[in-house]
């Protein structure tokens, strides 16, 4: 009678699970989402308590976008520089500032300007992701990958505005920025621990 086979030493590979990667690749993006999504429907309201018209208050609120489109191309070069973890973890303290200065401030222009700061945070933040998760992800589940990111990212900016009206009503209209400052910033700590 023949003895069994000695079993191997080496362990065969596991198989990528993207399970594995779920908190520190989806959980920043939807915080980071929930952050943002907690501010949006304050700004225009904050921005005609600063006396702002109708189309200004459209403006402002635009700043996010226009921020955003601006700082695309010095994003990959930021992200180049610092890589993917740092570029991160400074959008998401560049956009806790920007709105940190959106409550600090009662001038009209120095509001836009924390919008404008906001939008650009989130340029540099969404390339750095991308850029993380093709890293991090074989090729076979990169698409699968990706659209869970953008998903998440949408998820959390679905949420935030449901998160903010409670500390809205208990504190006061300011309050939803504060929302979107611990959303920013926990996504920056997991991001952090990458």
């Amino acid at each position: 009678m023949s003895s069994p086979p000695a079993a191997s030493t080496s362990s065969p590979e596991s198989p990528f699970s993207l399970w594995r990667i779920a908190v520190p690749a989806f959980a920043p993006s939807l915080l980071f989402g929930l952050g943002e999504g907690a501010i949006l429907p304050i700004v225009p309201l904050t921005a005609r308590d600063l006396g702002a018209s109708v189309p200004m208050a459209a403006l402002v609120i635009a700043m996010i976008g226009i921020g955003s489109l601006i700082n695309n191309i010095p994003a990959s070069m930021i992200t180049m520089r610092w890589g993917e973890r740092w570029a991160i973890v400074a959008a998401g303290v560049w956009s806790g500032l920007g709105m940190l200065l959106c409550v600090l401030t009662s001038h009209l222009g120095l509001f836009a300007t924390g919008c404008f700061m906001v939008g650009m945070s989130q340029a540099v933040y969404n390339l750095a992701r991308q850029s993380y998760m093709t890293e991090a992800v074989p090729i076979i589940y990169r698409a699968r990958a990706l659209s869970t990111l953008g998903g998440m990212m949408r998820v959390g900016t679905f949420i935030g505005p449901f998160a903010a009206p409670g500390v809205v009503h208990a504190f006061g209209i300011s309050a939803a920025f504060g929302v979107g400052i611990a959303g920013v910033l926990c996504a920056s700590v997991i991001a952090a621990r990458l």
